[in-house]
């Protein structure tokens, strides 16, 4: 039992342990995410919103003039 202990102790083993514990932990992660169709056809369907268009209807933002205010 002391091994084990000095084991879980020693700097080297952490990374061991970390990855032992973590990667299936993203695994799982990854597959409930992809598993479901529904969810997966979500996921899809947000994979071009960064390069939509904005909506039209706002109003374009207002620069404010170097002398704006200033006076």
């Amino acid at each position: 039992m002391r091994e084990l202990w000095n084991w879980f102790i020693m700097i080297a083993s952490y990374k061991a342990t970390l990855l032992a514990l973590l990667f299936p932990l993203f695994i799982g992660i990854v597959i409930y995410v992809y598993a479901g169709r529904r969810r997966s056809q979500r996921l899809e369907s947000y994979r071009y919103m960064p390069f939509e268009d904005e909506a039209t209807d706002r109003p374009p933002p207002r620069i404010a003039d170097e002398d704006d205010g200033k006076k």
